[in-house]
C-alpha cells in the first residue's frame, strides 16, 4: 500500500501545472475574447460589411468620426485631395453625391488620416465637423472598401484601380457589394426650430413689422421666413392664423416624416390631437397645401369662434389608421385660429357704403351752388 501510495504522488505533482495551464490558457482566451467585443463600434471592418456602422454627430460640438479598418481603409466617396473628404452620399445605396459645404455650410470639413492611408493597408480615420446644423434631421452616408493594390482589389467586386487626380481613387458605381456603408444621422438645429412665439419677440418684433411679417406665415415676430419643423424633442409646436397672417407654414423631421390623420386634404384633429373632424365643416375656406418644403395651411375667411386644430408628424405606424400615442416618436402641430374682428368689418362695410353717399352728396352740392349764386 505504502508503494501504491508513492506511485500516485507523481500524478498528483503533475496535475496541478496542467491546471495551471488551462486556466491561463482560458484567462488568455476570455482577455482575447473581450478585446474584440470591445472594438470601438465606429470603426469598418471586414467583420461589420452586411450591416455596416452608425454614428450620430454630436449636437453641441456639430462633430463626429469614424474609422475604415486596415482591411478597408479606403473612404468612400474617394477624396479630391490628399487628406480631405469634400463630398458623402445622401442615398444608402451609395448614390447621389453631394458637397458636404453644400449641406453644411462653407465651414464644413472632413480629414482622413493618415492621409495616405487608403492606398495601404492601415486604418483611416476620418474627423467631420459641420459648419451649421441642419433645419432637419439628415442622415448621410460614407463607405469603407479595401485599398486600391491590396489583395482582392482585381477581383470581380473588388477595388478598380487608380483614377489619375484622386489618391487611390475608388467609385460606388456599382452596389454596396464589399464595402462598409457608414450611416451618418445629422441632428437638426434646436434654434431652426424654436417656436416663433418664444424667441425673444420683443427684441424682433419692430424689425419685421417693418419688413412684414406676414412672409413668414407664422405667429407675430416671426424671426425666419423658412418653415418651422416639428421634431421628437419639441413634442409641439404651436402657431397661429390671425387676421393678418392667414396661413402658416410647418415641417414634419425627417424621422417623423408622416402626416396625420391619414387624409388631410379633408380631415384635422381636433384640439385634442387625437379626434379628427371634417376640415370643410369646421373652417370651410381652409386648404392644406403640400410641396417640398412641408405643408402650408391656409384660411381665408376666419370662423366666427377662435378654434385650435392638430396635425400630428409621426413615423410610419404599422397600420394606416393608427393614431400615435403621446409620448412616442411624434410632434403635434398646434394651430391656433382666431376669431373674425365682426365689428371691424362692419365698420368697413359701413364705411365702404358712405363713401358714395358722400360722392353723392358732394355733386349735388357743386349742381346746387351755381344755381343759388
Amino acid at each position: 500500500m505504502a508503494e501504491t501510495g508513492v506511485v500516485r504522488r507523481p500524478w498528483r505533482m503533475a496535475g496541478a501545472p496542467f491546471v495551471v495551464f488551462v486556466a491561463l490558457m482560458s484567462s488568455t482566451l476570455q482577455e482575447v475574447q473581450g478585446q474584440a467585443e470591445a472594438a470601438p463600434p465606429n470603426t469598418c471592418s471586414n467583420q461589420t460589411l452586411a450591416k455596416g456602422i452608425s454614428v450620430s454627430v454630436d449636437q453641441n460640438k456639430k462633430a463626429v468620426s469614424f474609422v475604415c479598418g486596415a482591411d478597408l481603409s479606403q473612404v468612400l466617396p474617394s477624396p479630391e485631395e490628399e487628406g480631405t473628404a469634400t463630398e458623402c452620399y445622401t442615398k444608402n445605396n451609395l448614390s447621389g453625391e453631394k458637397t458636404l459645404v453644400e449641406l453644411f455650410g462653407p465651414e464644413t470639413q472632413a480629414t482622413v488620416s493618415p492621409p495616405t492611408a487608403g492606398s495601404s493597408q492601415q486604418p483611416s480615420t476620418v474627423a467631420l465637423t459641420l459648419g451649421k446644423l441642419p433645419e432637419r434631421t439628415t442622415i448621410i452616408y460614407f463607405a469603407c472598401t479595401a485599398a486600391t493594390g491590396v489583395p482582392g482589389g482585381g477581383v470581380p467586386g473588388g477595388v478598380p484601380g487608380a483614377v489619375p487626380g484622386k489618391i487611390g481613387a475608388v467609385t460606388a458605381t456599382n452596389a454596396v457589394e464589399n464595402k462598409c456603408v457608414v450611416t451618418v444621422t445629422v441632428p437638426a438645429d434646436p434654434a431652426a426650430n424654436i417656436t416663433p412665439t418664444s424667441y425673444h419677440l420683443e427684441t424682433f418684433d419692430p424689425f419685421f413689422l417693418l419688413i412684414g411679417g406676414r412672409v413668414c406665415h407664422c405667429t407675430r415676430g416671426c424671426y425666419s421666413p423658412m418653415s418651422a419643423a416639428c421634431t421628437v424633442a419639441k413634442q409641439n409646436m404651436d402657431l397661429e392664423i390671425t387676421s393678418e397672417s392667414k396661413s402658416v407654414s410647418f415641417q414634419c423631421d425627417t424621422n417623423i416624416d408622416r402626416l396625420n390623420p391619414e387624409n388631410t386634404a379633408d380631415l384635422i384633429f381636433d384640439e385634442s390631437c387625437q379626434k379628427s373632424v371634417n376640415l370643410a365643416a369646421m373652417l370651410p375656406s381652409a386648404k392644406l397645401a403640400t410641396s417640398t418644403s412641408g405643408y402650408t395651411l391656409s384660411v381665408e375667411e376666419l370662423p366666427e369662434t377662435a378654434a385650435t386644430f392638430c396635425y400630428k408628424c409621426s413615423a410610419a405606424a404599422a397600420e394606416r389608421n393608427e393614431v400615435p400615442e403621446e409620448g412616442s416618436n411624434a410632434c403635434n402641430v398646434k394651430i391656433h385660429v382666431s376669431a373674425a374682428d365682426l365689428d371691424s368689418a362692419a365698420s368697413s362695410v359701413a364705411t365702404t357704403g358712405s363713401v358714395p353717399l358722400l360722392t353723392s352728396g358732394l355733386a349735388i352740392s357743386f349742381l346746387v351752388l351755381p344755381a343759388v349764386f
